[in-house]
């Protein structure tokens, strides 16, 4: 007499078992934590279009206040490209009070997205001279940072930065080094005006 034996369908189809259980279980687990540590640790910034360069937060030669004052939203123009967006800052920077004498060349500003590799360059120079106002810094930026990049994962910025190219002149040595200083600046954006265009 003859046993009728039922086999599971695991066992009977061990091979596809196992390669269910690989697709919709193991790669998942593995795949998911690489896809957003790869994009974590991928995302630096450019600064001023050279990879080479690195910014710092703390400094001791300038004095730095940036304020956001204004926001004009973009809006897509006919070819449907981001177009018109602007961050409008007033600021001032100042040399802090050394031996040495301190000459500013050129200052130039980005506006950064991390997670994205979105840079913005000031359209011009700043300027430093002395007023009795604020100087105003007007930063094209078209980027939606309402999108998604991953689940989850959304745009981290805008990050200002600022790279001063100064000439340090040393007292009683009449020698003279010239400096570029990239610095991440930290600005005010509590009074910020928000205006679509």
């Amino acid at each position: 007499m003859r046993k009728n034996k039922k086999q599971s369908f695991f066992k009977k189809y061990k091979l596809l078992t196992i390669t269910l259980i690989l697709f919709f279980i193991v790669v998942p687990l593995i795949l998911v934590p690489t896809v957003y540590t790869i994009n974590a640790f991928s995302n630096y910034t450019v600064l001023f279009e050279d990879k080479e360069l690195k910014a710092v937060t703390e400094q001791d030669v300038f004095t730095l206040e940036f304020k956001l004052d204004e926001i004009i939203t973009y809006k897509k123009n006919e070819e449907g490209i981001n177009d018109g967006g602007k961050y409008i800052f007033s600021y001032e920077i100042t040399p802090k009070t050394t031996v040495n004498t301190i000459l500013i060349n050129q200052v130039n500003a980005q506006l950064s997205i991390r997670n994205d590799k979105y840079n913005s360059i000031a359209e011009r120079p700043l300027t430093v001279a002395k007023t009795t106002q604020y100087n105003r810094l007007v930063i094209p930026f078209n980027y939606n940072k309402d999108k998604w990049l991953l689940p989850l994962v959304k745009p981290d910025g805008p990050y200002l930065y600022i790279k001063i190219d100064y000439t340090e002149t040393i007292s009683g040595l009449n020698q003279t080094n010239n400096h570029t200083l990239i610095i991440k600046v930290p600005y005010d954006d509590s009074l910020t005006i928000v205006k679509p265009q």
